[in-house]
C-alpha cells in the first residue's frame, strides 16, 4: 500500500513537471495576463529599426511610438533619430 502512494506520488510530479516544461517551451507567454502582453513593447529586427533608429552602443535603445504616443517597438543597441533641421 505504502510503495503504492509513493508510486502515484511520484507519477503526479513527474506529469506536472513534464505539463509545465512543455508548456513553457511551446507557450513562452504562458500564464501572464493579455493586459501584461499589450503593454510591453515588441523587439523589432534590424530592418524594423533602420527607419526611425540610428546605430549606436550596445546599450542604447530606441523606443518607437505611435500616433498616441504608446509605445509599440523597441530597438536595442539603437538610437533615436535625429530631427532634421
Amino acid at each position: 500500500m505504502r510503495k503504492t502512494i509513493y508510486a502515484f506520488g511520484i507519477a503526479t510530479f513527474l506529469a506536472m513537471f513534464i505539463f509545465t516544461i512543455a508548456t513553457s517551451l511551446t507557450n513562452p507567454f504562458y500564464g501572464m495576463s493579455t493586459e501584461v502582453l499589450a503593454k510591453a513593447p515588441i523587439l523589432m529586427t534590424t530592418a524594423d529599426c533602420d527607419v526611425s533608429c540610428v546605430k549606436a552602443a550596445y546599450d542604447d535603445e530606441c523606443i518607437i511610438r505611435n500616433e498616441a504616443g504608446t509605445p509599440i517597438k523597441k530597438c536595442i543597441g539603437w538610437k533615436p533619430k535625429p530631427d532634421p533641421v
